[in-house]
């Protein structure tokens, strides 16, 4: 699978008149940089909401700190995208576009989401139910 994946993206970047080697190295690193800082400012983000909705008294540890660099992630990220083609090494408007790549990934996630809380809510409910609040709240 994972051997015809790649050739599939190579074969899409010698169709778009790019460089499968120069090119597609330093794209795929960039967009995921790019993925990972996303996730990590997402994360921060996330930390904030779940503790501020169980009012844990831990201002510092569950509210400041993660947030503060959830924020600073979330301005490297724009700066990232804003950037993209220098973090990519590449002009080429095929690699410029990869960006949005995240976004679609975000509407997919969001609209899955949606589907699930509207035709199986139990499902949706169970999301935050992976055995992670047990050991949380058991500190």
């Amino acid at each position: 699978m994972q051997i015809g994946f790649a050739t599939l993206v190579a074969a899409i970047y010698a169709v778009a008149g790019l460089d499968p080697l120069t090119d597609l190295t330093a794209s795929m690193t960039g967009i995921g940089t790019l993925g990972v800082i996303t996730l990590q400012a997402m994360a921060g983000i996330a930390v904030v909401a779940y503790f501020r909705r169980r009012r844990d008294p831990r201002i510092w540890r569950t509210a400041v700190a993660p947030g503060v660099g959830g924020l600073g992630l979330i301005s490297v990220t724009v700066l990232a995208v804003a950037n993209f083609p220098t973090l990519a090494g590449s002009e080429a408007p095929a690699v410029t576009l990869l960006p949005w790549l995240l976004a679609v990934a975000v509407a997919v996630g969001l609209g899955i989401s949606l589907v699930l809380k509207i035709r199986r809510p139990e499902v949706y409910a169970a999301l935050d139910r992976f055995g992670v609040g047990e050991s949380i709240d058991a500190r």
